[in-house]
């Protein structure tokens, strides 16, 4: 039981690291389509 738990928790670290990611080019685009309304 405890190795399954801690292959969860080591899988919710890779998902973290991934939505991070994705987080991180979501507000790049956010960023940019921001300087295009402003001109």
């Amino acid at each position: 039981m405890r190795s399954f738990r801690n292959q969860k928790l080591r899988a919710s670290n890779e998902d973290r690291k991934k939505l991070t990611i994705q987080n991180q080019l979501l507000q790049i685009q956010l960023d940019s389509l921001q300087q295009l309304q402003k001109y």
